[in-house]
């Protein structure tokens, strides 16, 4: 008889090892969920994050910086300058 046979005559010898190897990645999934839900976090401590102030932001939006700056006074164009 072959070792995987599932024919009727070994079925339930086969589906205690089904059931066991169920078990067995059961088994593994619930230690793996404890380990990462109670003792990683405990043993990593709470890690902070650094507060930045704004001001130290590099490109700070418009609002922030009190809106558009004044308007430019306009040049004459060089046209105007250079006749002859």
């Amino acid at each position: 008889m072959d070792t995987m046979d599932f024919s009727t005559a070994g079925s339930s010898a086969s589906w205690l090892i089904f059931v066991g190897i169920m078990a067995a990645v059961c088994l593994a999934i619930f230690i793996f969920v404890v380990w990462f839900t109670v003792i990683r976090k405990s043993s990593g401590g709470k890690k902070r994050r650094k507060n930045r102030n704004r001001r130290h932001q590099k490109n700070p939006s418009l609002a922030e910086l009190g809106g558009l700056p004044p308007v430019r006074p306009e040049k004459k164009s060089d046209e105007s300058q250079s006749s002859p």
